[in-house]
């Protein structure tokens, strides 16, 4: 799709974003995946960052979201995008399936962007 990317890891360790991390986030998650991701999102929510962030979170089906609520109320300058596996809710544009290219059309946002898978 034309975009650099430099993919390090598992090395174990460096999962970690802090507020010093400047600049647009790329967060894409799935399932239990959105463990770590909550923990960076309450860190920037908690720093009053008004960098971009985008989640790109893969769950089964609608009713089985982790941290539902919390992600439906993040805050100002936070995109949650859901992608459904197994199941997609009524009236879904996307039907359910595994993540493709085209969902990634966009992504990741400006150079610089962040991005923990």
């Amino acid at each position: 799709m034309g975009a650099d990317v430099e993919v390090l890891g598992p090395l174990g360790g460096r999962f970690v974003w802090t507020p010093r991390d400047r600049g647009p986030l790329l967060l894409i998650a799935g399932g239990s995946g959105a463990v770590p991701v909550m923990a960076m999102l309450r860190a920037r929510a908690a720093s009053v960052s008004d960098d971009p962030c985008t989640l790109l979170h893969s769950v089964r089906a609608p009713d089985e979201v982790w941290y539902a609520t919390e992600l439906d109320a993040a805050g100002e300058g936070v995109h949650v995008r859901r992608l459904h596996t197994r199941t997609a809710p009524d009236g879904s544009r996307r039907p359910a399936g595994r993540i493709t290219d085209h969902d990634l059309l966009g992504l990741p946002p400006p150079t610089g962007t962040r991005c923990y898978v």
